[in-house]
């Protein structure tokens, strides 16, 4: 169901908002890879992200960007009041490169990254048992360098929640 305000073309994230009553727009972010085709330059970036906080976004996940420094990507979203909310890194990159995640994480302020999907053939039952283990030492490792990176101590449950490697890897831990 389109608000009113959507069919007249000015429609803004906070009056919607403003009428529904289950939820808070602070709880809400711009997933930007529905953007990426105008997040390939940092221009582009500050131009995007400068009508992205107009119409009333307060966080942004981060996904689908051109090749624009983490600094940067930081600088551009602090000068548009918009907090990086999450990333969305590929599954191979998190696996294999997990310090380089936890890097990017730190240069743009962010806690929290997203495992999308399996990036290995889940063709067989010990292929599923490999990328558990996998996302087992994955996880082990972010915690790990979270709590020595930010200085940082929760309970060990509430760090776990902190990491969304997503559903799929808690379904696959049941297995």
């Amino acid at each position: 169901c389109k608000p009113p305000e959507a069919a007249a073309g000015i429609f803004r994230v906070s009056t919607f908002f403003q009428k529904e009553k289950s939820m808070k727009l602070s709880q809400v972010a711009a997933q930007l890879y529905t953007l990426r085709d105008y997040l390939k330059t940092p221009e582009d970036m500050k131009k995007t992200l400068k009508r992205v906080h107009e119409i009333g976004y307060q966080a942004v996940q981060l996904s689908g960007l051109g090749p624009i420094a983490e600094e940067e990507i930081a600088a551009i979203c602090k000068d548009n009041d918009l907090v990086i909310c999450a990333t969305h890194e590929s599954g191979q990159t998190i696996c294999e490169d997990t310090q380089a995640v936890i890097k990017r994480l730190q240069k743009l302020n962010c806690k929290y990254t997203a495992y999308p999907y399996p990036h290995v053939p889940l063709d067989s039952y010990e292929n599923v048992k490999k990328l558990a283990a996998m996302l087992d030492e994955v996880l082990l490792l972010l915690l790990v360098l979270l709590i020595l990176s930010f200085q940082y101590y929760q309970p060990l449950i509430h760090l776990q929640h902190s990491i969304q490697l997503n559903m799929f890897y808690l379904y696959l831990r049941h297995l």
